[in-house]
């Protein structure tokens, strides 16, 4: 699997932020596609651009609730060549219905939240259903505690709200569950990832007394999917029909110290072994889990994909029920920490090279050989999960195999047949 960044949201610049446009996904969608399945991947993560999507409510109305929401009207124009192009490509796509970005003057707090989001849930369901006919997979709220610290706790996002971090928690669940239950009445066989990042902090040597505020950030990273779940919260309404498939975003500097925020090195044995944190989450939810995010920077990019899928293959010799690894994101883009654009950050398969004409993608050639190198080991363990159809969930690629001229140097590029059909690529459970 691989995604795309799709970040939408309004920055402390107080401009917003369109990452598909910023990475000329916009532009490259299919081409980015054929990328994708020349290197064995067929399923992709895609976000909707939400303030592209709804529209204004009646004359007269206020703000973007107006009266009841009466008149709120959607265009999917901004995302009905990238579903298109799925189709006929033959790519699954989990599509996020919120990726950070909220259209203007939305506010999670609102108690008409809910039904807002609902709304356009069910409105782009409808739409899709008519031109998807594969699995339709959603994501409705990507990762809702990491939205809630940045835009309800921290002030780096819209709408800049500082110590209400949980309010925005509880807010962004409710709006999930409305927004599940929406597209679950207009296409009973959707099919959900409720997606957040996995941490782990620990106490700077030397100072005990951070232990205990390390500790009690591990405990809250469980709290949207509990939740969902219905076990904490329970007037909020969830239950275990809401969690379909755990999404955990996983990246090196998820483990860290409290405060100083140094990460963790692969060899420090304050390091939690990955494979651990994936069967506590089994075991607490009891629900087929896939890694939906997970990359690294730079020249850590390949070491990082194999401590990964080494430690995915130990969960599943350990009976975790681990359904795929996304490789996010496929092609390159700016950093945005604390809120704020950065250069290239060097995370995806496919660098990023800026001249006059294009972003051109540019194959990173030590991490797609490690690519074909876990493929390779995943699919001779033994241990990965049997298509329905009974094929296997990977189609091995050589180590060696290169990235066909056209798909590297030129975005503007089409791929030729064969290269576009290497691969049966990784798949989602319950198919």
């Amino acid at each position: 699997m691989g995604g795309f960044e799709c970040s939408t949201h309004i920055d402390r610049s107080r401009r917003r932020q369109d990452f598909v446009h910023l990475t000329q996904h916009d532009r490259f969608f299919r081409e980015d596609y054929e990328r994708a399945r020349s290197v064995g991947l067929r399923v992709v993560r895609e976000g909707l651009r939400w303030h592209l999507i709804e529209r204004g409510g009646l004359p007269g109305a206020h703000g973007p609730y107006g009266s009841n929401g009466a008149g709120r009207r959607y265009d999917f124009s901004s995302i009905a060549p990238m579903v298109d192009a799925a189709e006929e490509l033959g790519i699954t796509v989990i599509n996020c219905l919120h990726h950070y970005g909220l259209p203007d003057g939305a506010d999670p707090l609102h108690p008409d939240f809910p039904k807002q989001f609902a709304d356009y849930a069910a409105a782009f369901a409808g739409w899709r259903i008519q031109r998807v006919s594969r699995d339709r997979w959603y994501g409705a709220v990507n990762e809702t505690s990491l939205f809630a610290f940045a835009a309800g706790e921290a002030a780096w996002f819209y709408p800049f709200y500082s110590g209400s971090g949980q309010e925005v928690k509880v807010a962004m669940v409710k709006a999930a569950l409305a927004a599940t239950d929406a597209i679950r009445t207009t296409d009973p066989q959707a099919r959900f990832v409720t997606i957040d990042p996995i941490i782990h902090l620990v106490a700077p040597r030397g100072c005990p007394h951070l232990a205990e505020r390390a500790e009690r950030e591990n405990r809250s990273q469980w709290d949207a999917w509990d939740m969902s779940m219905g076990t904490q919260l329970p007037e909020l309404g969830g239950g275990p029909r809401y969690v379909d498939v755990i999404g955990i975003n996983c990246y090196p500097d998820g483990q860290k110290e409290q405060d100083t925020n140094n990460v963790l090195s692969l060899d420090d044995p304050r390091r939690r072994p990955f494979r651990d944190v994936l069967r506590e989450c089994y075991d607490r939810y009891r629900r087929p889990i896939i890694i939906a995010e997970s990359s690294a920077r730079g020249d850590d990019r390949p070491q990082w994909l194999r401590y990964v899928v080494d430690e995915c293959l130990a969960a599943l010799a350990q009976g975790v029920d681990l359904q795929g690894i996304c490789l996010f994101p496929l092609v390159d883009m700016r950093e945005w920490q604390r809120g704020q654009n950065g250069p290239w950050g060097h995370l995806g398969l496919w660098d990023v090279k800026e001249d006059a004409i294009a972003l051109h993608r540019m194959p990173n050639e030590p991490y797609l050989r490690a690519l074909a190198e876990v493929q390779q080991r995943a699919a001779a363990s033994g241990l990965l999960p049997v298509l329905p159809s009974g094929e296997p969930a990977i189609t091995v690629r050589e180590a060696d195999a290169e990235v066909p001229d056209a798909l590297a140097a030129s975005p503007a590029a089409e791929a030729t047949d064969g290269a576009a059909r290497r691969g049966a690529g990784s798949t989602l459970a319950g198919r």
